[in-house]
């Protein structure tokens, strides 16, 4: 922890990336891999999440159910490696838990309030029985995410939140915490969305009591226990304005003024978006005394259309992370948060050696602006993308893509930037012209290539881009490496004209994945 009190990265670790590493028996020790490969690094709180589905959880409980309890151990791995770990006298929350204060980090037990893994299996061992027993609790409005996120509860029904404050009780009651994290930001719905807002007062009094709660038990242990709570996240702190899947319900600004928690992480809750400014919600964190942390995902922000929390194995690179860190930090965030970086370090731990140490270092050096200073960087605009282009239009009339960096050090020409977007539709080189801030760029500082890489024999596309389009085997790569001082610290712009070109109903000119990419000198 920094001398000013403050956390510079935290950490969330989903408790099922302990289990899957090795197979049962598990021994202490492996158990607590997932905890010492962030030790020694910028990672000063750590955030295990005991439970998934509907409150279905991982270690000794009286008041909710026991993953795999009623099924064979050998069902899969995380029911044998759970309950071998029980029947040996072993709690994972416990161990886990002093593991991590013996490193020096402060403990969270980070309870998902509205998790909807089992909607993938509705009879799976994530479903609980009250689920089951309540279908009328569900939230059928909900249609973001293909439909995946009805299966979330309505946080109206008293029995609903009661369920999830006797989780939070038995977890401060019982463990030896540094505090619990509310994690509204796994499935981001608790109301029907025509009567969300209207019920915000539902949700914080449901915040009161798990404040009241959890101090009630610091005040007995003679400790300050901290919340943490994570939301999804949307632009505005003056607006109940929906971003992505919808934040309706959760009234953060009121949150904060009241102090209803101690940190609030907000949550992308789909991949990275690198426009995204915090400026409102840090205006209004700092006058109430609460720290702000924004989140970042493993995963990208695509234009694919909705499914299930970003696309799952569409990873982002080492540089993309440090990118999204770069434009939190800039802004004046108090800190970063991880979310389940473990599902990114574990497939990387098993396929490539030197990007798990990568992915690893990452945690030594994203919680602090020191700390990225002189590592590549990249930054991703898929949002606005794809452009479309016609001959003759002037670049500012929606021919152009903003895009933000925050980088004082590169603006002040210490390094070079490199920026790279996908064509379509092979406009004329000669009379095309990229403008940077509206600023032509000379065509010697544009380079072109066609990549065959996502082509098998026949002209056939192998993958999708990474932003969800099928672009097929016809396109080309356009990189632009503009002059020292021509990208601003903040606010740019990006724009096309063409002089030149096939006519509109042959084809379109199409712009995509807009990427930035900062290079230290």
């Amino acid at each position: 922890m920094k001398k000013d009190g403050k956390y510079r990265i935290i950490y969330n670790c989903d408790c099922t990336e302990g289990f899957r590493r090795y197979p049962s028996p598990m021994t202490v020790d492996q158990l607590g891999m997932v905890v010492d490969e962030v030790s020694g690094r910028q990672v000063d709180a750590y955030c295990w999440s005991p439970n998934a589905g509907d409150m279905i959880v991982f270690y000794r409980s009286r008041v909710a159910e026991i993953y795999g309890a009623d099924v064979s151990p050998d069902t899969d791995i995380y029911t044998e490696t759970l309950h071998s770990l029980l029947k040996q006298g072993l709690d994972p929350m416990e161990i886990t838990c002093r593991q991590v204060r013996e490193k020096g980090m402060d403990f969270f037990a980070s309870v998902r309030m509205n998790d909807t893994h089992h909607k993938s299996d509705q009879e799976g061992l994530l479903a609980s029985r009250f689920w089951r027993k309540h279908p009328e609790y569900r939230l059928w409005e909900v249609t973001a995410g293909e439909n995946y996120y009805n299966a979330s509860l309505d946080f109206s029904h008293p029995a609903v939140r009661e369920r999830r404050l006797a989780v939070i009780e038995e977890l401060v009651n019982n463990y030896d915490v540094d505090g619990i994290e509310i994690d509204f930001g796994r499935g981001p719905n608790i109301f029907n969305p025509s009567e969300a807002w209207a019920k915000r007062g539902i949700a914080t009094g449901f915040m009161k009591d798990i404040r009241s709660l959890v101090r009630q038990e610091g005040k007995r242990k003679g400790r300050l226990l901290k919340i943490i709570v994570r939301t999804p996240f949307y632009p505005s702190g003056d607006r109940h304005v929906r971003y992505k899947f919808g934040a309706d319900g959760m009234d953060l600004k009121t949150w904060m003024e009241e102090s209803l928690a101690d940190i609030f992480v907000l949550s992308p809750l789909r991949g990275n978006d690198y426009n995204l400014s915090i400026r409102e919600w840090q205006k209004i964190a700092r006058s109430s005394g609460v720290l702000l942390y924004p989140g970042i995902e493993a995963w990208l922000l695509f234009n694919a259309p909705a499914c299930n929390h970003g696309s799952f194995g569409i990873y982002s690179s080492p540089a993309e992370i440090r990118g999204m860190a770069q434009n939190y930090l800039a802004q004046g965030a108090d800190g970063i948060y991880f979310f389940n970086y473990p599902c990114l370090l574990t497939p990387a731990l098993f396929s490539s050696p030197r990007l798990y140490r990568e992915y690893r270092d990452i945690l030594g050096e994203a919680g602090t602006t020191a700390g990225l200073a002189g590592r590549n960087k990249s930054y991703l605009f898929y949002e606005h993308c794809p452009v479309e282009l016609e001959v003759g239009r002037p670049a500012e009339c929606h021919q152009s893509i903003p895009f933000t960096v925050r980088e004082p050090e590169l603006a002040q020409r210490r390094g070079r930037w490199e920026i790279e977007f996908k064509i379509t539709g092979f406009p004329d080189r000669k009379t095309f012209r990229v403008l940077l801030n509206g600023k032509k760029v000379a065509p010697g500082l544009v380079s072109w290539r066609r990549d065959w890489a996502g082509i098998k024999s026949g002209g056939v596309a192998v993958n999708d881009l990474r932003s969800g389009y099928n672009l097929g085997p016809y396109y080309e790569v356009v990189t632009v490496r503009p002059p020292a001082g021509w990208i601003a610290d903040g606010a740019n712009t990006i724009g096309f004209f063409m002089g030149k070109g096939p006519l509109v109903e042959h084809t379109y000119i199409r712009v995509y994945e807009l990427e930035v990419h900062s290079i230290p000198g």
